[in-house]
């Protein structure tokens, strides 16, 4: 069974950013803190193999499972207004958020680790 997914996105390596995206978990495995695992392997993968200097997303605002999984890898919200989005009847309004490289380096896992490209990302 698929525990959860996400994607590293809009990768541009001579500015040295990217976006993460589509951080989704099974509904059976919510809960448990495994936001914080994926986000933070993703993290992982971005600043230590593709080395890049910040992150983004976006997040819906009402999220708070997955807002606090990414306060606790470091993520912080960004300057920019919040964006509302009319899906059907229901207004979303998504805020996006940042991660810089020094912020990721205080707040990485043990566990999370790759020194060079093609290595895993993680020891457990």
């Amino acid at each position: 069974m698929l525990a959860g997914h996400g994607a590293i996105r809009d990768i541009d390596t001579v500015a040295g950013t990217g976006r993460l995206a589509r951080i989704l978990l099974a509904p059976v495995f919510r809960g448990q803190g495994l936001g914080k695992e994926v986000t933070a392997l993703l993290c992982t993968a971005a600043f230590d193999i593709v080395e890049l200097n910040s992150l983004s997303l976006r997040v819906n605002q009402d999220n708070t499972a997955a807002i606090s999984s990414f306060l606790a890898c470091g993520f912080e919200f960004g300057a920019s207004d919040a964006m509302r989005y009319r899906i059907g009847n229901e207004v979303l309004i998504v805020r996006e958020m940042v991660l810089e490289l020094a912020a990721w380096k205080e707040s990485k896992p043990v566990w999370a680790k790759a020194m060079r490209k093609g290595e895993d990302c993680c020891d457990h």
